[in-house]
């Protein structure tokens, strides 16, 4: 047990070496002698670990996430609804644009260098973006068609159409292309919000407005006050 435990340390403390590495220079520009030397160890006990530079890179999909999985399945354990439709909408999209603003010092570091890691990825051959979605990202759209599917049945749509996965995803892009304009310290894009979470509250509407969901109802199940107060507490 002690050597496994000691085994798992070593492991964690390779990938905490190695994930600003790749969050600043991409797959291509780190090497396996960066990451032992900032790993504190040679690269001979690196490969005990792992086999190569692309399996520290692909494993960080799981190490960057290991408090979102938890968070992740206390969402997926809620009822098909409308109610859950909306509220996981929001908490994902406040996770994504204000990940570096919420929680703890900790999260905040890992989400900054997860986002510099996904967009070096998509620049490069995208397998460290694409394996991320595949891992962590898929079954979201399954909650949220299975949401979609109840509102539906629920009258609570003006359309629906069952087979538009795509659209799914439109309002995680947006959150991801609100976080990378307001990275630098002054906006890129002069948002008339007065602040990141009225910004983020016109984004949630926008999407489920786009998804179909009617003012009325939007109106009775959507507080965004007491979904970030929600979301702030998932990380305490």
């Amino acid at each position: 047990m002690t050597k496994r435990m000691d085994g798992e340390l070593r492991r964690n403390t390779i990938l905490a070496a190695a994930m600003p590495l790749f969050a600043r220079y991409g797959f291509e520009g780190t090497t396996t002698k960066q990451i032992a030397s900032q790993a504190g160890v040679s690269e001979a006990l690196l490969y005990r670990h792992f086999k190569g530079k692309r399996a520290i890179y692909l494993a960080l999909k799981d190490y960057c996430c290991d408090q979102k999985d938890h968070i992740s399945a206390s969402i997926h354990a809620l009822p098909d609804t409308t109610a859950t439709l909306i509220n996981s909408m929001y908490f994902k999209m406040a996770l994504i644009f204000l990940g570096r603003e919420i929680g703890p010092v900790e999260h905040r570091a890992r989400h900054e260098q997860l986002t510099r890691l996904m967009a070096h990825s998509c620049l490069e051959k995208g397998n460290f973006a694409r394996a991320f979605f595949q891992e962590h990202a898929q079954d979201w759209t399954a909650k949220w068609s299975a949401c979609l599917a109840a509102a539906h049945k629920a009258g609570d749509l003006v359309f629906y159409e069952a087979s538009d996965i795509d659209s799914l995803w439109f309002g995680h892009h947006l959150a991801v292309a609100m976080l990378m304009f307001t990275l630098a310290p002054q906006s890129v894009i002069p948002f008339q919000a007065p602040d990141k979470f009225a910004l983020l509250d016109k984004a949630v509407l926008f999407t489920l407005r786009g998804m179909g969901l009617k003012q009325e109802v939007l109106t009775a199940h959507y507080e965004p006050k007491s979904l970030m107060l929600f979301t702030q507490t998932m990380f305490q």
